[in-house]
């Protein structure tokens, strides 16, 4: 907000607002995510990752034909563009919005999709993916894949969150317990009231 504060270009205002939006979608605040991403997209109309955003924001609200829309878009911005770098985000979103019409398959297709392809951020498709497989009950895979994060970076604390789940749910405490306390010490200076790390110490404390 005081970066947003200074004098910008357009450009840059639209990546500001690019940020914050993901830090409202991050904390839950959906609303303020959406509103962000609306501002984003005014400055610069063909900026995909903030349809992404918005995407995966009508997601969790359960807004699914908005969030289809979204995806319409976000492959017409592609082939306008030719932004091939930013198809993760297309098969990201597809695969999201599969998995939440309970179409798994489809879902863990592009979900896969965006895993493959080179990315700066692999570790966060291949996490997607790993939490996927977690969702539909394919344990094992996810465990590979999660795996497969801890090979980029071993300090990837989504990944150690829902490592200590998918343990909890098999009864194996002591690999639950180690796995939700280094995602505990890897987010030690996280806020407070951010829900996963009320989640996190509410297992343990069960542990």
């Amino acid at each position: 907000e005081r970066y947003l504060a200074l004098p910008l270009s357009e450009v840059k205002q639209a990546e500001g607002r690019l940020n914050l939006s993901n830090l409202y979608f991050l904390k839950g605040e959906y609303d303020q995510a959406v509103q962000e991403c609306q501002k984003a997209m005014e400055l610069d109309p063909q900026m995909i990752k903030a349809h992404w955003i918005r995407g995966l924001t009508f997601l969790k609200k359960e807004m699914f034909e908005q969030a289809d829309s979204e995806v319409l878009v976000i492959k017409g911005l592609i082939e306008e563009t030719k932004a091939e770098d930013l198809r993760t985000n297309y098969y990201h979103l597809l695969g999201e919005l599969f998995l939440c019409k309970g179409i798994n398959q489809q879902a863990l297709a592009n979900l896969n999709q965006a895993a493959t392809i080179w990315s700066l951020d692999r570790t966060y498709y291949l996490n997607a993916l790993g939490e996927a497989y977690f969702k539909i009950g394919e344990l094992n895979k996810a465990k590979e894949k999660f795996e497969d994060v801890f090979e980029i970076n071993p300090n990837y604390a989504q990944t150690h969150y829902l490592l200590g789940q998918l343990y909890q749910k098999q009864g194996k405490k002591d690999k639950a317990r180690g796995h939700l306390q280094k995602f505990v010490e890897i987010w030690k200076n996280a806020d407070e009231n951010l829900p996963q790390f009320i989640d996190a110490k509410k297992r343990l404390a069960g542990l």
